[in-house]
């Protein structure tokens, strides 16, 4: 059973959201606008803890922590997102990183973010979004890593089954 997901008795249409707990760190250089986020958030799981960075030293110790999720800015300054992504990949490659930002949606420059490696791309016009995306990032999450799992356990059996007399 999912994390997210509350599954009605064998009926996967008819999935009810569960409210939890949620870690996100937040790449943003504008107070406000990542209470906007935090805010969005609240309205989607029963308690979100979070930590806004807006500089390289500061994400590269905050990944030295867990995270569930990972929202980006387009357009921080001493941050760029770019640079916040690879920061993010060498550490927590299975972190979904979403960029949030009021410049950029589904035009070009949201879809050279998701080519470039982000996991998906909101504009802050579209806020009320967030919770929904972040809840299907972290399914999508969860699916990687039980198929990494899997596949690590074949290679371990096809090994031993090679090691074989």
């Amino acid at each position: 059973m999912s994390a997210w997901m509350n599954w009605r008795a064998g009926d996967p249409a008819a999935a009810v959201t569960m409210t939890e707990r949620l870690r996100a760190l937040i790449v943003e250089d504008y107070p406000d606008d990542a209470l906007l986020i935090v805010r969005e958030l609240k309205r989607n799981f029963s308690e979100v803890e979070f930590l806004r960075v807006d500089t390289r030293e500061a994400l590269r110790e905050a990944l030295n922590n867990p995270w569930d999720v990972i929202l980006c800015d387009y357009l921080v300054p001493d941050l760029p997102w770019p640079v916040a992504l690879r920061e993010a990949q060498n550490r927590m490659c299975n972190v979904p990183f979403i960029v949030v930002s009021g410049l950029v949606g589904e035009d070009d420059a949201g879809l050279a973010a998701i080519r470039d490696g982000a996991w998906e791309v909101l504009s802050k016009s579209h806020i009320k979004r967030l919770g929904h995306i972040v809840k299907r990032e972290l399914m999508r999450a969860e699916a990687l890593s039980a198929n990494y799992l899997a596949q690590a356990q074949l290679m371990e059996s096809v090994k031993g089954l090679q090691a074989r007399p």
